[in-house]
C-alpha cells in the first residue's frame, strides 16, 4: 500500500472541515489461538487414528513369547507431537485459515474491541471541538470499522459511514486496497464537509497519516 498517497488523501479530506481524520490500518485485530489449536489437535488425532490404522500391527517374536506392538507408545507420541505441530504450523503459515474457524460474532467482537483501543491509543478524543473520526481496518478479518468522538456521533448516523467501510471493503477484495482507502477517505472527507463544514483550513489537531500495526 502507498502510505504517502494514503496521508495526502486524509490532508485532503480534511480540508474545508473541523473534523479530523485518523486512519488506522491493523494486520490483524484478534488473537484466535483457541482455533488454531483446536484445528491442531484435530490433525494430531487423524494422524494417530490414521497411523494405528494403516501402520500398526500386534507382532510376535515366536510362538512362545508375548505379543507387542509395531508402533509403541514412544512413536504414538511423536506422531500425535508431529500432527500436532504440523496443523499449528499450517494456521500459522495461512492464518484466515485459522480465522474461518472462529465464530463470526467473535471475529466481529474482536475487531470492534481493538477498534476502541486504538480510538484511546490514538488520541482521538484530543480535538477541541470533539470532532474526531477514526477508520480501523482490520485486514485479516477484512472488517472496517469507523468511530466519531462525541460531536461526530450526535450528527452523522452509522448509516453514514456505510458507504465508507463498502468502498475500502470493495478495494481489498479486488485486491486493490490503495483505491478502496482512497473512495473511502474522500468519502468520509464529504461527510466532514457535509456536517463539519469550515471556510477556513484549521489547525491539524490529529496527525493526518495512516498508523499502521
Amino acid at each position: 500500500m502507498a502510505k504517502p498517497e494514503i496521508d495526502a488523501a486524509i490532508k485532503e479530506a480534511e480540508k474545508g472541515t473541523t473534523g479530523e481524520l485518523v486512519v488506522a490500518l491493523s494486520r490483524r485485530a484478534g488473537d484466535y489461538g483457541r482455533q488454531e489449536a483446536t484445528f491442531a489437535f484435530g490433525v494430531a488425532l487423524l494422524s494417530f487414528v490414521a497411523s494405528w490404522v494403516l501402520g500398526q500391527r500386534i507382532l510376535f517374536a515366536d510362538w512362545t513369547a508375548a505379543p507387542y506392538v509395531r508402533l509403541g507408545l514412544f512413536v504414538t507420541c511423536l506422531i500425535l507431537l508431529a500432527g500436532f505441530l504440523f496443523g499449528l504450523g499450517f494456521c500459522r503459515a495461512f492464518p484466515r485459515f485459522g480465522l474461518l474457524l472462529a465464530p463470526k460474532k467473535r471475529v466481529d467482537s474482536e475487531v470492534e474491541a481493538a477498534a476502541s483501543v486504538a480510538f484511546r491509543r490514538l488520541n482521538i478524543t484530543d480535538t477541541k471541538a470533539d470532532t474526531g473520526v477514526l477508520i480501523y481496518v482490520a485486514e485479516l478479518e477484512r472488517r472496517v470499522v469507523v468511530l466519531g468522538d462525541c460531536a461526530i456521533a450526535r450528527k452523522v448516523s452509522d448509516q453514514d459511514w456505510e458507504a465508507i467501510r463498502d468502498d475500502i471493503l470493495e478495494g481489498i477484495r479486488k485486491d486493490d486496497p490503495k483505491s478502496g482507502f482512497l473512495a473511502g477517505i474522500s468519502r468520509a472527507g464529504d461527510l466532514l464537509r457535509t456536517y463539519f463544514p469550515s471556510e477556513t483550513d484549521t489547525e491539524d489537531e490529529l496527525p493526518s497519516e495512516v498508523h499502521l500495526s
